[in-house]
């Protein structure tokens, strides 16, 4: 019975594809969280090591800080993660490798955090087997997941997704656990 149950749930994942792996916040695709701080109070002090988390893991030159607003409590940067999988075929291999551009954004005030990912801009790079040189092109997540739901690469971007989902909940955990033990 538990194997029927686990092989059904499989099924259904499989046939519902990605279409709700990426959450919808505020009509778009993205995600967020409200942290309640638990020893520091004041919009400033939050403020502070809501700044502090960002340059601190602000390590990549693809992530850049677009606005600080302190009057605001608004922190908004450029982040970057990059995905690669290959697509198998009989006759020939294809590497994929997507760059995700995505905002996120620090709102503090009433002691606490707002986080959300969103604005995903997504590049993609393929090379076949036979070819030297990538070819890039440009693509959304609502294409991703069109993509994810038919046609012969389905599995290549479910792949996708799921990687993305999971590096986008790892980016939030992160983002949770680094602001509440950031050290003024």
């Amino acid at each position: 019975m538990k194997l029927f149950l686990v092989t059904a749930l499989l099924f259904i994942q499989s046939e519902l594809g990605a279409q709700n792996i990426i959450p919808i916040h505020n009509g778009t695709y993205g995600y967020h969280e409200v942290i309640k701080a638990d020893s520091i109070s004041t919009k400033d002090a939050l403020f502070s090591k809501a700044q502090l988390y960002i340059k601190r893991t602000n390590s990549l030159p693809e992530e850049i800080v677009l606005s600080e607003d302190k009057d605001l409590g608004r922190i908004i940067s450029k982040g970057l993660l990059t995905i690669q999988d290959n697509y198998n075929n009989l006759d020939y291999s294809i590497l994929y490798r997507w760059e995700v551009y995505y905002t996120k954004e620090i709102f503090v005030q009433n002691g606490q955090y707002e986080i959300t990912l969103s604005n995903f801009a997504i590049k993609q790079f393929s090379k076949s087997s036979t070819q030297n040189n990538y070819l890039q092109s440009n693509l959304d997540l609502d294409q991703a997941i069109q993509a994810s739901q038919k046609g012969s690469a389905k599995k290549l971007y479910s792949r996708f997704l799921t990687k993305l989902s999971s590096t986008l909940l790892n980016e939030m955990k992160s983002m949770r656990s680094g602001i509440s033990i950031t050290n003024e």
